[in-house]
């Protein structure tokens, strides 16, 4: 039993590599429409670049190499949270997605992001043909 315990800290810590926050968050891009946004601001988030995930454009990392922050204000970015996996981002800390076009519900799921302490989802309907969110706000957001 006694090494058990020893055991789950290290399957914690190896489930949430900074190599599958990478590959979830490309497989939540190629989700985004690229009708009205220039698909260049986010080269960099490719499965040729994974080593390089602090480097990427709109993220910031911790010391340990995990994804504290996302800022994607202002991108012009066409999508929805549907493919957004926030249990691989427990570290995140700030999720800006101000001055977009996502739209659809905000998963109850946002409330695994523990650490988080700014969250910006406004002006997601900028345009008429754009809905923005919808839906409640989920409980899980703000519960201790």
């Amino acid at each position: 039993m006694l090494l058990l315990l020893f055991a789950l800290p290290l399957i914690k810590t190896t489930s949430i590599s900074p190599g599958k926050q990478a590959e979830s968050l490309i497989k939540w891009k190629d989700d985004f429409s690229s009708s009205s946004w220039p698909p260049s601001l986010l080269n960099s988030w490719s499965l040729t670049n994974l080593s390089s995930l602090c480097n990427w454009t709109a993220i910031v990392c911790t010391k340990t190499r995990t994804v504290s922050e996302i800022q994607l204000s202002r991108m012009e970015i066409n999508g929805t949270l549907a493919l957004f996996d926030f249990s691989l981002f427990p570290n995140l800390t700030h999720f800006n997605l101000s001055g977009n076009y996502f739209r659809g519900p905000i998963p109850s799921t946002i409330g695994n992001l523990s650490s988080l302490t700014t969250l910006d989802f406004s002006n997601n309907s900028l345009y008429s043909s754009y809905n923005g969110f919808s839906g409640p706000i989920p409980d899980s957001i703000g519960e201790e």
